[in-house]
C-alpha cells in the first residue's frame, strides 16, 4: 500500500488498512440504499470529485441522525456499500481513474475551512480504473473493498479522491443545510493534494448499505503440560461482546464455569484470547466457550477434548507468593493414589498446621495456607508420601 502513502501523504493520520485490491470495471445497477440522508431532495448540483485536471479530493461530514435508520438504530453495523444521488444529466456510465474512498468517525460537528479532517481515516475502496453507472435521478453505488464499522451516534467523515489522469466526471445532488458550520472541504488539482479554502453549506445526497457484525470465532484450541491446560481462541469480528465464560466438564458431569475473559465490545479487527486452567488432575476433560453479549444473550462454541495424564514422579513446588501475607498456595504432584501428609513447621521444628493427612488420588494438587494468626518469620512445609519426603522454606512477612 505504498502507493496510497505517497499519494495522500500530506493528509494527517490517514490509516491505510491492508486490503486485497481488485482492479476491475465495476458496473452497478441502480438501487435504493438501506439508509440514506436526503433521498430525491434538493436542487443544488456539484461535481463529484473528478473531471478536473490532476485530480480532486472532497470531504463531507454527516452528523449523527442525518443518515436515516430504524429507531433505535442497530448496533455494530458494517458499511459495505455507499451511494450518491445523481441528476438527470448524469444517467449512464462514468469512468474514473485512481478512485479512492476513505472514512472515519468522530465526535466533531463541523469541518474547518481550508483544512482537511485531522483524525485517522481508513481506506475502504481503491480502483485504478472504475466504471460506475446510474440512471436519471437515482443512486450511483460503490461496493467497498473493506467494510467499515459504523456507529450512528458519531459523525461520519467521508473522503473521495482521484489522483491521476482525468476521468469522465460525475455530478451529484446536494441539499442546503439547516445548521451552521462548514460541511464540505475540497481541493482541486495537484497531487498530492493541498487543502483548499473551498467549501459550502450543502451536503451531498448520500446512502449506505450495512450488514451486522457477528462474533466470529475463527479458532479455539488447547494444550497441556499435564499440569495446566492452556486455552487459546481468536475472533475475526465482534458485536456487543461482553466476553467469554470458560466452561469445563469431566466425564459426564455437569458443565462447570471456571473463568471469564472480557471481550472487546464491537470490533472488526482480529482479537486473540487465552485462559489457563491450573493444576488440573489427570483425566479427559471437555472445554467450551460461552460467548455472552451485553444484553445477556449467549452462544456456545464447539467443544474440545483435553487428555491430562498423571505426573510421572513426586514433586513439591515452591509456595506462591513467597514472601506472603497472610496466605499462600502450595502445589504438589503424585503419580498415583497414595496416603499424603503435608505439614507446616516453625523454624525450630514445632508442628504448626496439618494441611493434608489422607489418601489423595494421583495428579496435581493445590493447598492454601492461611497464616493470619502467626507471627512473621521463616516456616517449613514438608510433603511425605510413602518413602518420598521433601521440605521447603517459606517466609511470612507482615
Amino acid at each position: 500500500m505504498k502507493y496510497f502513502t505517497n499519494l495522500f501523504h500530506n493528509l494527517p493520520l490517514i490509516k491505510i488498512i491492508p486490503i486485497l485490491i481488485f482492479f476491475f470495471s465495476l458496473i452497478i445497477p441502480a438501487q435504493t440504499p438501506q439508509y440514506y440522508n436526503y433521498q430525491n431532495v434538493g436542487t443544488s448540483i456539484n461535481n463529484f470529485p473528478y473531471n478536473v485536471s490532476g485530480g480532486k479530493l472532497v470531504e463531507w461530514l454527516f452528523l449523527p441522525g442525518e443518515i436515516n435508520q430504524p429507531t433505535p438504530p442497530p448496533a455494530g453495523d458494517l458499511i459495505v456499500k455507499i451511494y450518491f444521488w445523481t441528476p438527470t444529466a448524469n444517467s449512464g456510465t462514468r469512468t474514473f481513474t485512481d478512485l479512492v474512498v476513505m472514512m472515519a468517525q468522530d465526535t466533531i460537528t463541523s469541518l474547518v475551512s481550508g483544512q482537511f479532517y485531522q483524525g485517522e481515516m481508513d481506506t475502504v475502496y481503491y480502483s485504478q480504473n472504475a466504471s460506475l453507472s446510474s440512471v436519471a435521478f437515482t443512486w450511483m453505488g460503490i461496493e467497498l473493498n473493506t467494510p467499515f464499522p459504523y456507529d450512528p451516534s458519531k459523525s461520519l467523515i467521508l473522503a473521495v479522491g482521484q489522483c491521476g489522469s482525468t476521468g469522465s466526471g460525475m455530478s451529484v445532488r446536494q441539499n442546503p443545510l439547516t445548521n451552521t458550520g462548514l460541511r464540505r472541504v475540497w481541493s482541486v488539482g495537484g497531487c498530492p493534494f493541498v487543502p483548499y479554502n473551498g467549501g459550502d453549506f450543502s451536503i451531498v445526497n448520500f446512502g449506505i448499505d450495512v450488514v451486522p457484525v457477528p462474533v466470529e470465532l475463527i479458532s479455539f484450541s488447547a494444550t497441556t503440560d499435564n499440569k495446566n491446560v492452556n486455552l487459546n481462541w481468536a475472533t475475526a469480528t465482534e458485536i456487543n461482546n461482553s466476553g467469554f465464560e470458560i466452561e469445563r466438564r469431566y466425564d459426564k458431569t455437569d458443565w462447570l464455569k471456571i473463568g471469564f475473559v472480557p471481550g472487546h465490545g464491537t470490533t472488526t479487527e482480529k482479537q486473540n484470547y487465552s485462559y489457563i486452567d491450573q493444576n488440573v488432575n489427570a483425566g479427559i476433560y471437555s472445554y467450551r466457550l460461552k460467548q455472552v453479549d451485553f444484553d445477556g444473550t449467549f452462544e456456545y462454541s464447539n467443544e474440545i477434548l483435553v487428555n491430562v495424564t498423571a505426573p510421572l514422579e513426586f514433586t513439591l513446588d515452591q509456595n506462591f507468593p513467597n514472601p506472603f501475607n497472610p496466605s499462600t498456595t502450595i502445589n504438589y504432584s503424585i503419580p498415583n493414589s497414595s496416603f499424603v501428609q503435608l505439614i507446616v513447621y516453625n523454624s525450630i521444628g514445632q508442628e504448626i498446621a496439618i494441611l493434608v493427612n489422607e489418601i489423595i488420588e494421583g495428579g496435581n494438587h493445590s493447598v492454601d495456607f492461611d497464616a493470619s494468626s502467626l507471627p512473621s518469620g521463616i516456616y517449613l512445609y514438608k510433603l511425605q508420601v510413602g518413602s518420598f519426603v521433601e521440605t521447603k522454606k517459606m517466609i511470612l512477612m507482615k
